[in-house]
């Protein structure tokens, strides 16, 4: 009975733990590059950053979300906060989604389980910065991540029609409009998770997948930015970028989750009751990564950002334990036993392990120092040269968003448009 107790105890705190070293990186987020881009077009132009930001792609939702960059890039409190948010508003689509697709998992509550897969994700992402810590690239991915899983959620066959027509599609076309990589997941995932049960799905999806892919099309700013890489565009490179890519992050996504090595072998066991194939089980839900990659490629000819892997990732994670849910049922799966080293591998996961010893080198705490004063100095009279500091000063779980040298011009660009409009 002590012993069960005692793991009633330990399990969430041990949880709660890593939830708290994972947000720790939050307390030292500034605004940054797009934040203040979007916070200068709202300011010239009002509500839904007006015409110049609303029509230069189809991701239309995100761009509401961008609204709030007007209230945030003066409000770091507020700023900071809004990294927990996202990260509870993920572990509730999971738990939803869980529950939904009914994965029962023996042994532990499924909102553990939830929380577990929530810090699993993070964990082992790809770039953690650009997805929970910075708020142009977590409105735009990791919002759409939310809405995706909740409309999926609200499309399962086991809802009412007035679910599924009135809360489900309009959900699912909300995802759908976040970015061009959640525009082709979105509708083809709604449809997978659901064809053999419900006809109307594939109407739904299609609809959805049209009405956005229009918008896209007809949007202005799509034209002029493809225009704008279009001779940087090569078959061979794209080809060759394409292949090397999907295979690097094929065998990351495959091989750095302790759930896969656990399906793997329940897979080859030979003990389980549905002998799925090794494509389904495994190869489909790498889908997503492959249209990360290639989309960038064949629209700029050049790779695309850490941010649209991440997305594909986050999809990947609940796609391969959905795929594998009759492995999780099964009885030689003992959860009780599994738990506390699925616990142990989550806590040396790279992004946890990183802030950690950052915490421990007191990096977050002297990076804060450079951002404050440089962000001092943009208030007053910004000087591009006064915000680029060497890399190796800044977080792991914090890199790819700030100033540095060689990095994008953006970075250096916004905050001069935003802090000189205030000064007019």
């Amino acid at each position: 009975m002590k012993s069960n107790n005692s793991g009633k105890v330990i399990i969430p705190v041990l949880l709660l733990l890593a939830s708290t070293i994972t947000l720790f990186p939050a307390l030292y987020a500034f605004p940054a590059a797009d934040d203040f881009c979007c916070a200068w077009l709202a300011r010239q132009h009002g509500f839904y950053l007006g015409i110049d930001f609303a029509q230069t792609n189809g991701r239309w939702i995100a761009t509401l979300f961008q609204h709030a960059n007007v209230v945030l890039v003066e409000n770091i409190a507020l700023y900071r906060i809004v990294p927990l948010v996202a990260f509870v508003l993920i572990l509730s689509s999971v738990l939803l989604f869980f529950k939904t697709y009914k994965i029962n998992i023996p042994g532990i509550r499924n909102i553990y389980f939830s929380w577990f897969v929530t810090l699993m994700i993070f964990g082992n992402m790809p770039n953690i910065s650009e997805m929970l810590f910075w708020y142009s690239g977590s409105s735009t991915y990791l919002l759409a991540v939310v809405f995706t899983l909740f409309s999926w959620s609200f499309l399962h066959p086991s809802q009412s029609n007035g679910i599924f027509y009135f809360i489900g599609i309009p959900l699912l076309l909300m995802s759908a409009s976040f970015n061009e990589i959640s525009m082709f997941v979105a509708p083809l995932g709604a449809w997978f998770l659901n064809y053999k049960t419900n006809s109307r799905i594939l109407y739904a999806s299609i609809s959805v997948f049209a009405a956005t892919l229009s918008i896209a099309l007809i949007s202005g700013g799509n034209h002029s930015r493809m225009a704008f890489f279009k001779d940087s565009f090569s078959l061979r490179y794209a080809v060759t970028a394409f292949t090397a890519q999907t295979l690097r992050f094929a065998f990351i996504f495959l091989f750095s989750l302790p759930l896969v090595w656990l399906f793997i072998a329940g897979a080859i066991s030979g003990k389980i009751a549905e002998k799925k194939k090794f494509f389904k089980r495994f190869l489909i839900p790498l889908i997503p990564s492959v249209i990360a990659i290639g989309l960038p490629i064949a629209a700029t000819g050049i790779l695309g950002q850490h941010r649209t892997i991440n997305y594909a990732w986050t999809i990947f994670v609940i796609l391969i334990i959905i795929q594998n849910k009759d492995i999780l049922k099964q009885p030689v799966i003992n959860f009780k036993k599994l738990f506390p080293l699925l616990l142990f591998a989550l806590f040396i996961s790279p992004v946890i392990s990183a802030i950690t010893e950052d915490m421990f080198r007191g990096k977050f705490a002297e990076f804060s120092r450079i951002m404050q004063e440089n962000r001092i100095k943009d208030a007053t009279g910004p000087d591009s040269s006064t915000k680029e500091f060497s890399r190796e000063l800044i977080p792991a779980s914090l890199e790819n968003i700030y100033p540095v040298r060689g990095w994008n011009s953006k970075d250096n660009l916004c905050p001069d448009l935003y802090y000189g409009a205030i000064k007019k």
